[in-house]
């Protein structure tokens, strides 16, 4: 990579992003049936309770808060193919569990839950952390989305957990972060789509091993690539369950392309189970492309399974992975060219996202509202036209363009405030 390009990358210090490569496939044995509920674990998020005060287990230190503060907090289950790191400890939980790495053993997935506290000052579409320039240097379960319990599990209590959580609605949604993404990152994401989309049905996230930094961009991308085969695995033991009804994918930039390649190989070796595959949202994916038309989109589309794409033509950290690639990426709007038979085309443009304008499919109260009504209804694009977007035809076909949640449609009545129903 050129100096100018790696010094771009530090600048930016993007959030996520990514590019693809065709798929690959990686045989597995035949799913085995899902073992018999284990006992759940208890999760050491409050110690004890006095004067209307609670002692909040945090990175192993004891935190006294309002007993109102205990609630709100959304436990999350995930897969991972991360080392797991020397410095774990059970006080630590989610904290600094997992590495940057590769698990050494190539077929391994690690297994676990985490507790994610979300402020009871949380604004939808808001990751509330700490801000330097606001002197917080740490976590705050007053202020900030924080990870308050969590642990390693065995496999079977992995599926001893699964079977209670759905044993309501049968339905998950399962994250898929990109590039410049730490583990804790991605569970603190994932907990706080799941309390925003109030979801009913069970949280996951698959955590592969981005090192967390701008810097290694083309560090992360191959294995970016190589954990679409551990998806894969992962996808054909979850959705061989029999309690499974339902499965919402959310992938982001540089995930985009790992979950591409996993659905690639599960419809194509286990084309049964993408039944249960609700829908598919690729948000800002820096796949390229040239490749995504030629080799990924006949695959992934037309099959059954509803795709739905977030693109944005202000997506700056998009536009410097164009440079550095020297070839466009799909999740670049270009006036509809990247539009898809079979996949729905939003255009978040004209949204508020930030400088760097990456992140808003979990940032934008747009978009996360788009999202919730499309996991409740299933309704396509087409069935929502009027109410939080408008349709458009591009130079590759119709497209939509998602509208500001300030600024509603002509004759549809919105609350002042981003409130998910």
């Amino acid at each position: 990579m050129k100096r100018n390009q790696i010094i771009g990358l530090v600048a930016m210090v993007v959030s996520l992003a990514s590019c693809a490569v065709p798929p690959t496939s990686e045989s597995i044995p035949a799913p085995a049936p899902a073992p018999a509920p284990a006992e759940e674990p208890s999760p050491p998020i409050v110690e004890k309770v006095l004067n209307n005060k609670v002692e909040v287990n945090i990175g192993g230190d004891l935190v006294e808060v309002p007993a109102s503060l205990s609630l709100g907090v959304v436990k999350v289950l995930y897969a991972t193919n991360r080392n797991l790191s020397s410095a774990k400890s059970v006080d630590r939980g989610c904290e600094s569990t997992f590495g940057y790495y590769r698990e050494p053993d190539d077929g391994r997935l690690w297994y676990g839950y985490c507790d994610v506290k979300i402020p009871m000052n949380h604004v939808v579409g808001v990751l509330e952390s700490p801000a330097w320039y606001k002197f917080e240097f740490s976590d705050d379960p007053k202020k900030h989305v924080t990870l308050v319990g969590g642990d390693v599990i065995s496999k079977s209590e992995f599926d001893g957990l699964l079977t209670r959580g759905l044993a309501k609605t049968g339905t998950s949604f399962l994250y898929v972060h990109g590039y410049n993404v730490g583990f804790k990152e991605a569970a603190k994401r994932t907990g706080q789509m799941a309390y925003d989309l109030k979801f009913t049905g069970v949280p996951m996230f698959f955590s592969w091993p981005s090192k967390g930094e701008a810097l290694p961009y083309t560090n992360d991308e191959p294995t970016s690539e190589f954990s679409g085969g551990k998806l894969y695995n992962f996808l054909v033991d979850y959705l061989s369950r029999p309690d499974v009804k339902g499965l919402y994918v959310i992938a982001h930039s540089m995930g985009s392309r790992t979950v591409t390649t996993a659905l690639s190989e599960l419809y194509r070796y286990n084309p049964k189970l993408r039944l249960k595959i609700k829908e598919v949202i690729l948000a800002a994916p820096d796949i390229d492309a040239g490749t995504f038309r030629l080799l990924i989109a006949p695959k992934i589309s037309n099959v059954g399974v509803p795709v739905t794409m977030y693109v944005s033509s202000r997506d700056r950290a998009l536009a410097l992975s164009k440079k550095v690639h020297a070839a466009p990426r799909l999740g670049q709007f270009n006036n509809g060219s990247n539009v898809y038979p079979g996949i729905d085309t939003i255009d978040a443009s004209g949204l508020d996202a930030g400088f760097v304008g990456h992140s808003y499919y979990g940032d934008s109260c747009s978009v996360i509202t788009d999202i919730s009504d499309l996991f409740d209804s299933g309704r396509r694009a087409v069935e929502r036209e009027g109410r939080f977007f408008e349709a458009k035809d591009g130079s590759g076909g119709r497209y939509w363009r998602l509208l500001p949640y300030t600024k509603p449609p002509i004759g549809v009545a919105y609350p002042s405030k981003c409130v998910i129903k």
